[in-house]
């Protein structure tokens, strides 16, 4: 598992998932959201309901592994402003 953060930038944090304990958190969190992770539907995308974080996982047989990625709302929203 990797951890990243603005400061720092990505480091890892020496502990690792089983490919049936990464399918159980994915299953757990689709059932959570009234859906499902399988072979026939092998990819989730939602944003969980807790803190808004987004959640992109996938299953096989699109991947070798099941694996999946959290991401954290923005602490701070940047703004860009169109130069005229």
């Amino acid at each position: 598992m990797f951890a990243r953060c603005q400061s720092s930038g990505a480091a890892s944090t020496h502990r690792w998932l089983l490919p049936q304990e990464a399918e159980a958190i994915l299953a757990s969190i689709a059932g959570m959201l009234g859906t499902q992770i399988d072979s026939e539907h092998p990819i989730i995308e939602a944003e969980l309901p807790l803190d808004g974080s987004r959640i992109e996982g996938m299953v096989p047989p699109l991947v070798a592994s099941p694996c999946f990625a959290i991401r954290k709302p923005a602490a701070k929203i940047h703004r860009l402003e169109l130069a005229a």
